[in-house]
């Protein structure tokens, strides 16, 4: 069967908060978010727009001042042999290194924003 093999691209330095305050308890205020695979329930740009507008950033990979690695889907996406993204990997290779790095599925990134 054929998979995906390119997701949309976001430049993520086109993104601006479009709000001229954001409430700083949220849980997405001063956090560095990167998704990998297929959300649902937003397009990508349009998940990346929420954390912005909540005073979060975004990166298109995960470093190790990344604070969560929001899970999307991977059905209808090419991955490597394990089933991980190469975000995947990363993330866990520096949780071992011990980077306080949370890797969330969508559906608790999607609490995060209420």
């Amino acid at each position: 069967h054929n998979k995906k093999k390119f997701l949309e691209h976001v430049k993520v330095s086109e993104l601006c908060q479009e709000y001229a305050e954001c409430d700083t308890n949220n849980p997405c205020y001063g956090k560095v978010f990167v998704f990998t695979g297929e959300l649902s329930h937003y397009k990508r740009r349009q998940a990346m727009q929420e954390v912005v507008n909540r005073g979060g950033s975004c990166k298109s990979s995960v470093t190790r001042n990344t604070n969560y690695l929001v899970e999307g889907s991977f059905e209808d996406i090419d991955v490597g042999v394990d089933g991980e993204s190469t975000k995947q990997q990363v993330a866990r290779k520096l949780q071992l290194d011990g980077y306080d790095i949370h890797i969330i599925p969508e559906s608790v990134f999607l609490d995060m924003l209420e």
